[in-house]
C-alpha cells in the first residue's frame, strides 16, 4: 500500500496541470511538518485527500487558485471527500479544521491572504448553532463555472436562457395540473384587477408578465408559500443538478422597481427606485426608447449569477416616478398597520400585485392618487390573536379553509376575531354567530366574492337575522365600514387601489 508522499507523486505525475495551482513541494513540506508533530500515516492521508479534493475542483473550474472559492464551493468539496459521505459533525469540523490548518501554513509563506471564506464556509452547516448538513443534490460543473466568470460568452448566455426557459416551462407545467386551478383563477384575478377584462388574455406578453407574477410573487390557497419555492420543496427529487442550481438563485430573486440611467454596450445602468442603489444589468435583446422617461419592475438576483426573469417597463417621467414612489410607501405605511416590524421588501413580497397595479394605474390613467386616505387607519386595538382559545381557533380555521380563504386569510380572521373579543368588553353572544358575522365582514372588506354568505350560514347554523345585526355592529366596533388595512388580504390591497 502506498505511503502519504507515494501518493502525491502519484497525484502530481497523473494531473501535471496541478503544478501551477499549488507546487507539489509545499503540500510534502506540509505533511513532513504534520509528521513531525506526531501525525500517524492515515491522519496525513485524510489531510491529502481533502487537499487534492480542493486542488481537484479548481482545475476542474478552472479557476487557479484557492482565493477564488466561495463558501458553496467549499461546501461542495466537502461533499466529495469521505467527510462528506459520512454527513457526521465530527467528519466535517476535522474537514475544517485539516483545511484551516493547512491554509494558515500558506498564509506563513505569503501564497494566500486569509481563510475567511472558509470559516464562512464552515456557518453553513449550522442552524441556530445546531449541526444540520446541508441538502446534497449532485454537481453541475457548467452553473458552477459561470458563477466565477467575470464575463459569460453569448453562447453561455444562450445555453443558460435555454437552461432556464426549461426549467420555467416545466414549472408553469407543474402548476396547470387540476389541482392548482383554483390558484391560477385567484392569481389571474389579482394580476388583471377586478374589474379586467378578458380582451389582454390573447396577448403572449400578458402572460409572459402574468407567469413572472405567479412564479416569483403569488402566495398559494393552502400553503402560502410562493410556487417557486412550493415546487422545489415538493420536485427537488426529480430535478436534474443544474436545475436545482438555478431554481435557487431564483428563489433568492427580489421583486425591484428601478429606473435606467445610462446604456452602454455591454450592460444598462439602474438606480433602485426606493433604495438608491445602483444596478448593472445585462443588455436586453430589444433597444429602450427614451429611457430616462421609463421605469421598470421585476425580480432581480444580482448574487452568484445575475438571473432575470421577464421586466415590465413602463412610461414615468422623473416627476411621476416620485410620486409612484411616495404612493407605493402610503401603502407600506397601511401595511405596517397589520405588520409593525414588515421592512419594505416584506411589503413587497406579500403585495407585488397591489405595487404593479398602482404603477400601471398611475402611468396609463388620469389618476393623481390610488391609495385611501390616512383617515381609513384604525383605532389603536392591540393586537390579541392569542386571546382567541386553541378550540376556537382550530374551529374558525378548520371552517374557514373549507370555504376556500386563503391560509394568510385564516391567519388575519383569526387575528380579527381576537382583536373584537377585545372591543366587545366580554359581552356575550353565541359564538357561532360572532364566528359566522366576523366571516362574512372580513370577505367582505376583502372583496372575497366567492366566498358564499349562504355557506356561512349553513356551517355555523345560524339565521340570516342573527347575523345581518351582528356584522353591522363588530363593523362600527373595528373600523370596518371602509377598509380597515389590520385585516387586508392580497385581494383587499388590490380592490382598495380600485375604490379612490
Amino acid at each position: 500500500m502506498e505511503n502519504v508522499y507515494e501518493q502525491i507523486s502519484t497525484f502530481y505525475a497523473q494531473n501535471l496541470e496541478i503544478e501551477g495551482i499549488l507546487a507539489k513541494d509545499l503540500v510534502e513540506r506540509y505533511l513532513r511538518k504534520c509528521a513531525w508533530r506526531g501525525g500517524k500515516d492515515e491522519q496525513l492521508k485524510r489531510v491529502w485527500n481533502e487537499i487534492s479534493g480542493i486542488l481537484v475542483y479548481i482545475d476542474d473550474l478552472d479557476l487557479f487558485s484557492f482565493d477564488s472559492l466561495d463558501i458553496y464551493d467549499y461546501q461542495e468539496i466537502l461533499c466529495r471527500t469521505e467527510a462528506g459521505t459520512s454527513s457526521s459533525e465530527s467528519c466535517v469540523e476535522a474537514f475544517f479544521q485539516d483545511i484551516m490548518q493547512f491554509y494558515k501554513y500558506l498564509i506563513g509563506l505569503g501564497y494566500i491572504d486569509n481563510y475567511d471564506t472558509l470559516s464562512n464556509a464552515q456557518k453553513l452547516f449550522y442552524h441556530d448553532s445546531v449541526f444540520k448538513f446541508p441538502d446534497v443534490q449532485g454537481t453541475d460543473q457548467y452553473y458552477e463555472l459561470l458563477r466565477h466568470l467575470d464575463e459569460v460568452a453569448p453562447e453561455q448566455v444562450e445555453q443558460l436562457n435555454s437552461l432556464l426557459d426549461t426549467l420555467l416551462n416545466k414549472v408553469g407545467e407543474y402548476f396547470r395540473q387540476a389541482v392548482f386551478l383554483a390558484d391560477l383563477t385567484r392569481a389571474v384575478m389579482l394580476y388583471t384587477e377586478p374589474f379586467g377584462d378578458d380582451a389582454h388574455k390573447e396577448d403572449e406578453e400578458f402572460w409572459f408578465s402574468f407567469w413572472d407574477y405567479f412564479f416569483f410573487d403569488y402566495h398559494l390557497i393552502q400553503t402560502d408559500l410562493v410556487p417557486l419555492v412550493y415546487f422545489y420543496e415538493h420536485e427537488k427529487q426529480n430535478l436534474q443538478p443544474s436545475e436545482i442550481y438555478i431554481l435557487k438563485d431564483l428563489m433568492k430573486a427580489k421583486f425591484t422597481v428601478f429606473s435606467i440611467d445610462a446604456i452602454s454596450e455591454e450592460f444598462i445602468q439602474c438606480t433602485n427606485l426606493f433604495t438608491g442603489d445602483k444596478i448593472d444589468l445585462p443588455c436586453p435583446e430589444y433597444n429602450f426608447v427614451d429611457y430616462k422617461k421609463m421605469i421598470l419592475f421585476g425580480h432581480i438576483h444580482s448574487h452568484g449569477m445575475m438571473l432575470l426573469n421577464y421586466i415590465t417597463s413602463v412610461p414615468a417621467s422623473k416627476r411621476l416616478r416620485q410620486r409612484m414612489k411616495d404612493e407605493i410607501l402610503r401603502q407600506y405605511e397601511l401595511y405596517q398597520c397589520q405588520d409593525a416590524g414588515a421592512s419594505l421588501q416584506d411589503f413587497f413580497s406579500r403585495h407585488a400585485a397591489a405595487v404593479r397595479h398602482t404603477i400601471n394605474i398611475l402611468s396609463f390613467f388620469a389618476q393623481l392618487k390610488v391609495v385611501l386616505p390616512k383617515s381609513i387607519l384604525p383605532s389603536d386595538i392591540p393586537f390579541a390573536a392569542n386571546k382567541v382559545e386553541a378550540s376556537m381557533r382550530e374551529k374558525l380555521s378548520g371552517i374557514a379553509t373549507q370555504l376556500g380563504y386563503s391560509a394568510f386569510s385564516v391567519r388575519l380572521l383569526i387575528r380579527m376575531y381576537g382583536d373584537f373579543l377585545i372591543v366587545a368588553e366580554g359581552k356575550s353572544a353565541d359564538e357561532d354567530i360572532y364566528m359566522a358575522a366576523i366571516l362574512i365582514l372580513f370577505a367582505d372588506i376583502n372583496g372575497l366574492e366567492f366566498i358564499k354568505i349562504e355557506r356561512i350560514k349553513k356551517y355555523l347554523s345560524v339565521q340570516a337575522d342573527q347575523v345581518s345585526g351582528m356584522v353591522e355592529k363588530i363593523s362600527n366596533a373595528m373600523d370596518c365600514k371602509d377598509l380597515n388595512p389590520r385585516y387586508l388580504t392580497e385581494e383587499g390591497f388590490v380592490q382598495a387601489l380600485f375604490m379612490v
